[in-house]
């Protein structure tokens, strides 16, 4: 979500937004945490993390972890990574299989990525599951906290099944840690799409004459992330990929991203646009935007 003109008190105060604080459950007197992640400032609801540890701690061997073996995880890994995501020969496709991008080295860098997650789950197997998560978080760099309540919670919602006697349970427990951390990643991937579309979107209607209606920040962001779906899917797929290269220590060309995000967003907002409100803007096909922030996309 993007939200803008909320001014800081000279006492460097900033009111929450009633929608954002529903959303995130915002009650007075909670903590809150603040990070830094590029040019953004991160505020989040402060975590019970001591409390999920001692949890997770006390529920160690009752997962079912030992009717899996390592090659077993690894399975589970490339059945969740590759879910929505990845065809097969290097084709990176959107959240319908309808569209695909063939991207050289992508095979090469989910292999990787596998390896790295594998790894990093073989703590699992000893029932030590805080230091698994915490594993997963470095590699993919997410929020250890967050992580940690979010799959802490699924797991109580989850203790009616009572214990684990089987193959079958422990490996919807263990993919519960995977679904988990993937969700958790693609949520911090598709914060970076959409800000950064949001940005380009705004380039464009910097050409838009003063005098004619332009859309509001949160406008572009439901246009985007609803009504062009599809296309948006897509584009945060490739991106999916790049920040994964980076947990591989490989890279898909920064020039082949940026070709395939200035494609993608043209078909977004220049050659459909839907920044056009009805009868109201001169046809946006027209226009011939600038797209300087692309280089960092």
């Amino acid at each position: 979500m993007v939200s803008e003109g909320h001014k800081v008190s000279n006492k460097g105060q900033i009111v929450v937004p009633a929608k954002y604080r529903k959303r995130l459950n915002i009650q007075p007197k909670d903590k809150m945490n603040f990070r830094i992640r590029g040019h953004f400032l991160i505020a989040e609801k402060a975590r019970e993390t001591e409390k999920n540890i001692k949890y997770l701690n006390q529920k160690s061997g009752q997962l079912g972890e030992r009717f899996l073996t390592l090659d077993e995880l690894e399975d589970i890994i490339k059945d969740l990574l590759y879910q929505q995501f990845y065809r097969g020969d290097n084709y990176i496709t959107d959240r319908i299989g309808k569209v695909e991008f063939k991207i050289l080295g992508a095979q090469a860098i989910l292999d990787e990525v596998v390896e790295v997650l594998k790894e990093g789950s073989e703590e699992w197997l000893t029932g030590n599951y805080v230091d698994c998560l915490s594993n997963f978080a470095e590699d993919l760099d997410l929020d250890f906290p967050t992580l940690l309540e979010e799959f802490s919670n699924k797991v109580k919602n989850l203790e009616i099944m009572g214990p684990i006697t089987d193959k079958e349970g422990a490996s919807i427990m263990y993919a519960l840690s995977i679904g988990e951390t993937l969700s958790e990643f693609r949520t911090r991937v598709g914060d970076i799409v959409t800000e950064n579309l949001i940005k380009e979107a705004e380039v464009v209607q910097a050409h838009i004459p003063d005098k004619k209606k332009k859309l509001e920040t949160e406008e572009i962001e439901d246009m985007i992330t609803q009504k062009l779906a599809d296309k948006y899917s897509i584009l945060m797929n490739i991106r999916v990929l790049k920040e994964l290269a980076k947990v591989s220590l490989k890279t898909i060309g920064q020039r082949q991203y940026k070709t395939a995000s200035e494609r993608l967003f043209n078909e977004l907002f220049v050659q459909e646009g839907p920044l056009k409100p009805e009868q109201d803007v001169k046809d946006i096909k027209e226009l011939k935007p600038s797209l300087p922030s692309f280089d960092g996309f």
